[in-house]
């Protein structure tokens, strides 16, 4: 039956506006109670056996314990923590089509690792639909701090063909299409003509606030088998 003997536990380091755990190591059971103090910190209670506390400012801080029971106070006991930063994690994110390779980059730690287990400071990668990363930064005192990251792939809006018809001396072709249902994503319209069976070719390129209409006088540049209006289909 002796008073306690007060001790406990914590981290050397500890990072900012993350969770610290104190953990109880009194001799001596106490019994009755405990009372926590931590200048600087948020306990997540003064009175529990192994409260938390967080720090939101860098820097070293005391934080001090006492125990007691039904025969008295131990002596109090204060044990010191070094808080450290968080690393500014940062990573670019991308738009590209669909099928192209494009490179996310991460910066602002020592060390990284992605959600696909790459630990390196940058990934490729080739997609064919919109999606997410996750990259945690860590800094060489261990502080961590994730960060997502996103790679859109746009979704192309297909246009409806209007109408195909010649010029008034049936010279060209030209081709129409619909367009007004059309977000201002698009930039530009390109127009392909087939040259042999299922082989297209690009013949030319409108953009979207021009008329949309092309004239087919590319054929007698490129291609010339193809295209005429008073030959084949």
């Amino acid at each position: 039956q002796k008073t306690p003997i007060c001790d406990f536990s914590l981290p050397a380091t500890g990072c900012k506006g993350q969770v610290i755990q104190l953990t109880d190591q009194t001799i001596n059971q106490a019994g009755l109670g405990w009372f926590w103090i931590a200048p600087g910190g948020s306990l997540s209670s003064s009175i529990d056996e192994n409260p938390t506390v967080t720090y939101n400012n860098t820097g070293t801080y005391n934080i001090s314990m006492v125990a007691y029971n039904s025969f008295g106070n131990g002596i109090p006991v204060t044990h010191s923590i070094t808080i450290y930063p968080l690393p500014n994690t940062q990573a670019t994110s991308a738009s590209v089509c669909a099928g192209n390779l494009v490179t996310l980059s991460a910066s602002g730690a020592s060390s990284y690792m992605w959600n696909t287990g790459a630990t390196t400071s940058s990934i490729s990668v080739m997609l064919s639909v919109s999606t997410s990363y996750t990259v945690v930064g860590t800094t060489i005192f261990g502080c961590r701090k994730p960060i997502e990251t996103n790679v859109n792939i746009p979704v192309i809006p297909t246009p409806d063909i209007c109408m195909v018809t010649v010029d008034s001396n049936s010279i060209n072709n030209i081709i129409y299409w619909e367009k007004t249902s059309l977000t201002s994503l698009v930039d530009s319209f390109i127009v392909y003509r087939e040259i042999t069976s299922n082989n297209y070719q690009r013949i030319g390129a409108v953009g979207y606030h021009d008329l949309s209409e092309f004239v087919d006088t590319m054929r007698t540049k490129y291609f010339p088998n193809t295209g005429d209006p008073n030959q084949g289909a």
